[in-house]
């Protein structure tokens, strides 16, 4: 049970360490790991830009093939509303075709918000950092799988985290754990 491992090693009060915390103690060197991604480089490098941080996959399946292969999604960045007036909704598409489509958009896009490009047309840039570097390197290596609370109903981010933090607590053993997972995800469904 890779969550009981995670318990087993981190810090006595878990429930009690916010996001931020999480994430201002590793840069400060008072943990080892956390379970983040590269959208929190920038705020990991504003205290220790010299960090030396890079990604290590958690074994999610029991099949080989699968076991160091790590979860890539593309960032929920940029959205059109379907139903914004007409304009608006044209705008937003020049404006989209300009950041990926121009020299000046593509280097705002790897440049300065360091994101790494979905797209062919889009070079990654030599600044990014350590967790970005084994990003592309898993992705090209063909190492990834999907990202998959994307497709999750709605509100079962919320409503398994609220289990989570249950059997965290104590409240419940892992097969109730299990088990309301499994209940809240099948509710959730219809």
């Amino acid at each position: 049970k890779a969550f009981d491992l995670v318990l087993q090693n981190c810090e006595p009060n878990p429930l009690t360490t916010d996001h931020h915390t999480q994430v201002t103690m590793f840069a400060n060197q008072d943990v080892a790991m956390i379970q983040q991604g590269n959208w929190k480089q920038s705020v990991i490098y504003e205290t220790d830009p010299d960090l030396d941080i890079g990604l290590l996959p958690i074994f999610t399946s029991d099949d080989a093939d699968k076991a160091n292969r790590i979860p890539v999604g593309i960032p929920f960045m940029f959205v059109v509303n379907k139903q914004a007036p007409p304009e608006r909704v044209e705008a937003a598409k020049q404006f989209l075709a300009w950041l990926v489509g121009s020299e000046e958009g593509q280097h705002y896009l790897a440049e300065r918000f360091e994101v790494i490009p979905s797209l062919d047309n889009v070079q990654a840039s030599e600044n990014l950092g350590g967790v970005s570097k084994d990003i592309v390197a898993f992705a090209q290596k063909g190492m990834t799988i999907p990202w998959m609370f994307s497709y999750w109903p709605d509100g079962a981010v919320n409503e398994f985290s609220d289990l989570a933090q249950r059997y965290v607590a104590g409240l419940d053993s892992f097969d109730t754990y299990l088990g309301n997972l499994q209940s809240t995800w099948d509710r959730l469904q219809k």
